[in-house]
This record gives C-alpha cells, sequence and structure tokens, in this order.
C-alpha cells in the first residue's frame, strides 16, 4: 500500500467517524443516542476527549439513561481487577466487607456516580 493510498483511506476513516460523531453539551443531546441504541443487546461507550472527568460523566450520564429507558442490566468496564471485584461484591450483595463502603468510595475509581447503578 502506498503512503497516498494510507492516507486517502485516513481521510475516509475520520470522514465516516466525524458524520458519526455526536456533540454532548446538554441533556437533550443524549437523546439521539439513547435512540439509537434501539433494541440493542450491548452498547460499546468509547473515549474521544483528552479531558477525561468529561468522558466520565458522559459515561455515566448514558449508562443512567440506558439502564432507565431501555433497560440495560449488565455493565462491562475497562478497569483494574481489584477495583472491579469490589464494585461486583456491592453490586451484587456480597461484599466481604463487615463495614459497608459508601457507594461514591466504591465508584469513584470508575466516576459512575452514585446513580449509575441502582
Amino acid at each position: 500500500m502506498t503512503q497516498d493510498h494510507e492516507h486517502a483511506e485516513a481521510e475516509h476513516e475520520a470522514h465516516i467517524v466525524a458524520q458519526a460523531a455526536q456533540r454532548i453539551s446538554a441533556s437533550a443531546d443524549y437523546d439521539r443516542l439513547i435512540k439509537l441504541a434501539g433494541s440493542a443487546q450491548f452498547v460499546l461507550i468509547g473515549e474521544a476527549h483528552t479531558e477525561r472527568t468529561i468522558f466520565y460523566a458522559t459515561r455515566a450520564e448514558l449508562t443512567r439513561r440506558l439502564i432507565a429507558e431501555k433497560g440495560f442490566r449488565i455493565l462491562a468496564l475497562e478497569a483494574d481487577w481489584p477495583d472491579m471485584l469490589r464494585v461486583h461484591r456491592h453490586v451484587t450483595g456480597r461484599t466481604t466487607n463487615p463495614v459497608r463502603r459508601r457507594r461514591s468510595e466504591i465508584f469513584a475509581a470508575f466516576r459512575l456516580g452514585c446513580g449509575a447503578i441502582p
């Protein structure tokens, strides 16, 4: 593959992503994304922003709405194993800690917020 061909292919792929990308700046902006989920059994949420706090907030809102409006019941997160195990134990009621930790502490690594998982 020539360098010109690789460049043209990269530009084409960037154009496809740009057409599908959705700017999120208000609560109503999530409506189209939730509608796009349709009857999907799973939805992948990726990061395309260098500001992680913005991504965490967006992921939290999308997660809440997918659970509330589309009936999603399972979350799969890329995370460190010990942190994920604590979240799993909390969510399934199988914590090994005699003192139950606050949700804000448990979910701090994921920035999901207390409302993301009931």
